[in-house]
């Protein structure tokens, strides 16, 4: 998992980590999820429970999945991740051209 991810899950808007959960739902592909108990999926929910902005009582499973899984996937032409995109204001790359 790219660590990045923790930190762009602390510090961003809720707009922001919805256009990410929202593309992280939309990658197709063959999908290495990780297991429940994982210390990876511990992290994304702390980092998801430490932003003020997201206003959570509840972290899904297969949310904190995707979000793990998404991470690691970069743009085909420049190698960008999704939250990278996102957060240089570039909202409207199709998840499929995340390889």
């Amino acid at each position: 998992m790219n660590r990045n991810v923790l930190n762009f899950l602390r510090t961003e808007s809720a707009e922001r980590v919805s256009l990410y959960i929202d593309k992280a739902n939309r990658l197709e592909g063959d999908v290495t999820l990780l297991a429940p108990s994982s210390q990876d999926l511990e992290d994304i929910k702390n980092a998801m429970f430490s932003n003020p902005n997201l206003e959570l009582k509840v972290a899904r499973l297969d949310v904190m999945k995707k979000i793990a899984y998404a991470s690691n996937r970069t743009h085909y032409k420049d190698g960008t991740t999704i939250m990278d995109d996102i957060s240089s204001g570039k909202i409207y790359r199709r998840p499929k051209s995340y390889i």
